[in-house]
């Protein structure tokens, strides 16, 4: 009994002229059926976030370009601190240019510019490294869960049998079920579509559902998998099971439609005036926008190689949330946890320069501050 790869490569998403960003509707694979996880009523929404998410990555290009510039300006110093906060970044300004200083520091901006540099393709041309693209939208529940051990099911829907004897999920996919962390993933059947995808369970119920902690889900990203075979012999016959590739996945509930919590306002656009000294946390002026942005970021690297003894690089993952508790993570206070692993603080640093550049408002410690503000004189 065996089981092997059909195909293994890279393809190439679509294509755009140079210079000209995709739409939403060409970046993804929008589901705008009949079915459950239908887009079809969110489709100018979604116009919405995805125009967000090209003025955050945009903006995410400058403050890059402005933290490594040679020029001494305001928005020098408010880039470089703010790659401070939320990259752990320092930076030596004694030279002819600026240069990363510190034990993390190179590593951690060669690590930033090398996942950015892929979201800002796929915002630019749609590409992306993936099995499979372009990847799927979906907008709410779209499937059932089922149990590794259950009779899988083929593309119709019927049960799966080989010379009469039935094949389980985790049989069929065996290659998804070795892939690393997914002990913690389950089988879910999308019957629109007759495939199975394979999200970690975020709550005891449906996949937009409330989690342990009472927190409904915002959003999720699900790796695809690639085209495969299962093949085994029973009773001296040989029998084959194929199954296509499937492309990655991306959930957007309707919370992060909907709820005006956590966050009251849609898009960049919809945030209100700041001033500098408000007491007015960052996590209460985030836009429900930042959902997708947030997202993407794990799509983009899910396929980016993974190395074990320098934790660095590669697929991103979700450590923190919190504002106080990225910016402590940004600070170096946990051994085993970097700040460019977490996608939050790419969504942070990418939130704070918006208002800099938009409201002259500095979010360096999570509160509205002065360019040149400077932690040390901060009466807490």
């Amino acid at each position: 009994m065996f089981r092997s790869f059909v195909a293994l490569g890279f393809t190439i998403g679509l294509l755009a002229m140079p210079g000209a960003a995709v739409t939403v509707d060409n970046a993804f694979n929008i589901y705008t059926g009949t079915g459950t996880g239908s887009c079809a009523s969110r489709l100018s929404t979604l116009t919405n976030l995805w125009k967000d998410t090209n003025t955050l990555v945009a903006g995410l290009a400058t403050a890059y370009k402005t933290a490594v510039g040679t020029e001494a300006t305001e928005d020098r110093v408010v880039a470089q601190k703010l790659f401070t906060a939320w990259m752990g970044v320092q930076f030596d300004n004694s030279g002819d240019a600026p240069a990363p200083i510190g034990e993390w520091s190179g590593t951690y901006m060669a690590a930033f510019k090398e996942n950015f540099d892929v979201l800002e393709q796929f915002v630019a041309s749609g590409e992306y490294p993936s099995w499979k693209t372009p990847p799927k939208l979906f907008c709410d529940n779209f499937g059932d869960w089922f149990d590794w051990t259950d009779q899988a099911l083929d593309a119709s829907g019927k049960p799966v049998e080989l010379n009469g004897v039935a094949l389980t999920i985790e049989d069929m996919f065996e290659q998804v079920r070795e892939q690393d962390g997914y002990d913690a993933h389950r089988p879910y059947w999308v019957s629109d579509l007759g495939v199975y995808v394979f999200p970690r369970p975020t709550s005891t119920g449906d996949l937009c559902g409330q989690s342990s902690g009472s927190k409904t889900l915002q959003g999720v990203s699900i790796p695809g998998y690639w085209q495969g075979y299962y093949q085994a012999t029973v009773n001296g016959e040989t029998e084959t099971i194929e199954y296509d590739d499937l492309a990655d996945i991306v959930l957007l509930c309707p919370d992060s439609f909907d709820s005006k919590v956590p966050w009251q306002y849609e898009t960049l656009a919809d945030l209100s005036k700041l001033s500098i000294g408000e007491k007015v946390p960052l996590y209460d002026v985030m836009p429900r926008s930042s959902t997708l942005f947030h997202e993407l970021w794990h799509l983009m690297t899910f396929w980016m190689g993974k190395i074990y003894d320098e934790p660095i690089t590669g697929r991103l993952t979700d450590h923190k949330y919190l504002v106080q508790d990225c910016i402590v993570l940004a600070a170096g206070w946990y051994s085993n946890m970097h700040p460019i692993q977490n996608v939050e603080n790419y969504v942070y640093l990418a939130i704070t320069w918006w208002f800099w550049v938009e409201k002259r408002v500095a979010f360096y410690d999570g509160r509205p501050r002065a360019w040149n503000w400077d932690s040390e004189e901060e009466d807490y």
